[in-house]
């Protein structure tokens, strides 16, 4: 599940044989919309204060990614990938003001940039003879950088962004 807030309000999303967006009303969390797919991974992130989603599906190649439009999350973009491989993490992070989405499976990573309107391809990672386990966007003393574990204890691969 996935926790955040917009305008000040909270929501919760859950999958299962769908997703289910709730709003707490007060009292509880209600339903507010059901989107009809079951994703292995999902993250909520923020562009320029408006609301995404990003749902990784298995057995589609495809990245979903739904923006926020003050009462439902509505389909914006379908990011390909590699293959269909389901997605393990998606990651959200700003390097140097530019957005970025990271959507990694165990067999390849794909890196987007967000280019004003959309996301594009940016960079794509192939580990090799191994699996991913993880990843992740992140800015240690000021660089940053692009952690990839190929197993689930240490981060075995780490790039730092040159800027291009």
């Amino acid at each position: 599940s996935e926790h955040f807030e917009i305008d000040g309000i909270d929501y919760m999303v859950t999958s299962g044989t769908e997703v289910i967006i709730y709003n707490w009303n007060g009292n509880d969390f209600e339903s507010i919309q059901a989107i009809p797919m079951s994703p292995e991974s999902m993250k909520y992130f923020e562009i320029s204060n408006k609301g995404y989603i990003a749902f990784g599906v298995g057995g589609s190649a495809t990245i979903f990614l739904y923006r926020w439009n003050g009462t439902k999350f509505i389909e914006m973009q379908r990011l390909q990938l590699l293959s269909s491989i389901p997605t393990i993490k998606l990651e959200y992070n700003t390097i140097l003001g530019e957005g970025y989405l990271l959507c990694v499976s165990s067999l390849h990573g794909t890196l987007f940039q967000w280019n004003g309107t959309q996301f594009t391809v940016k960079q794509r990672y192939v580990p090799g003879e191994t699996t991913f386990m993880n990843a992740a966007l992140t800015e240690v003393d000021g660089h940053s950088l692009l952690m990839l574990a190929y197993d689930s204890s240490v981060w075995t691969s780490v790039y730092l962004w040159n800027g291009t």
